[in-house]
C-alpha cells in the first residue's frame, strides 16, 4: 500500500513539473523590424539641434545610453510570464544650458502592438494598460498631420503630440517623424525649436 501511495504522490508531482514547465517556459519576444527602427534614428553621442527661428537661438541635445532589451510581463495575480516586450532606448539631454532637459526616448514591441514613447518617467510597467502622464510623446495619443512646413522643410506625416499641462516640464507640444525622431518642441512659453541638423556619430 505504501508503494502505491508513493507511486501515486509521484505522478502528481510529475505531472504538476509538466504543467509548471509549459506554462513558465521562456517567452518568444517579437522581433523589431529594419522599418519599426526607424521611429529611433538615433546612436549613442548623436547631436541634434533645435533652432528658434524667432529669436536666432539654438537648443541641443546629446543622444546617450542606446540599448535593446527584452521584458518579460506577468498579467496581474499570474505566476507565469504572459508575453514580453521588445524594447529600444536612448536617453536625450540638452546640453550647453542651465535648465537641464533629460529623458527616455524609447520604442516598446508587443505581439500585439507598438508603443514610441518620450517620457519623463520612463517605461512603466502599465504601459499597455495606461498612458503616462509624465509623457513628452506617445504615439497612441498622437494626432497625424500629413503635411507640415519645419525648418524651412515640407514634412509628411508628422505626429503632433499635445503634453499634459501639469507633468510636462515645461513642454507643451512636441512632433516626431519615422525616419527622422523628434522634429520640433514648442514649450509653454511659446517658443518653438525646430530640427536644423541631426548630426550622427560615426565611431
Amino acid at each position: 500500500m505504501k508503494n502505491y501511495r508513493f507511486l501515486f504522490v509521484l505522478s502528481i508531482l510529475a505531472i504538476l513539473i509538466v504543467l509548471f514547465n509549459s506554462c513558465c517556459k521562456k517567452r518568444t519576444c517579437p522581433d523589431i523590424s529594419s522599418d519599426e527602427r526607424q521611429w529611433i534614428p538615433y546612436k549613442n553621442n548623436d547631436t541634434l539641434i533645435f533652432k528658434n527661428f524667432e529669436i536666432d537661438s539654438v537648443l541641443k541635445f546629446r543622444v546617450y545610453n542606446y540599448r535593446e532589451e527584452e521584458l518579460d510581463k506577468k498579467d496581474p495575480g499570474e505566476f507565469c510570464f504572459s508575453s514580453c516586450l521588445s524594447g529600444i532606448q536612448v536617453n536625450l539631454r540638452t546640453i550647453e544650458v542651465d535648465d537641464v532637459l533629460e529623458s527616455p526616448f524609447f520604442l516598446e514591441k508587443s505581439d500585439s502592438d507598438i508603443f514610441v514613447l518620450w517620457s519623463v518617467s520612463g517605461l512603466s510597467s502599465g504601459i499597455e494598460e495606461k498612458p503616462s502622464i509624465h509623457a513628452l510623446f506617445d504615439l497612441r495619443r498622437s494626432s497625424l498631420i500629413e503635411e507640415i512646413e519645419i525648418a524651412n522643410q515640407d514634412l509628411q506625416n508628422v505626429y503632433e503630440f499635445i503634453t499634459d499641462s501639469t507633468h510636462n516640464r515645461g513642454v507643451r507640444k512636441t512632433y516626431v517623424k519615422k525616419g527622422m525622431g523628434l522634429v520640433k518642441i514648442v514649450f509653454n512659453d511659446d517658443q518653438q525649436y525646430e530640427l536644423i541638423n541631426h548630426i550622427k556619430n560615426e565611431k
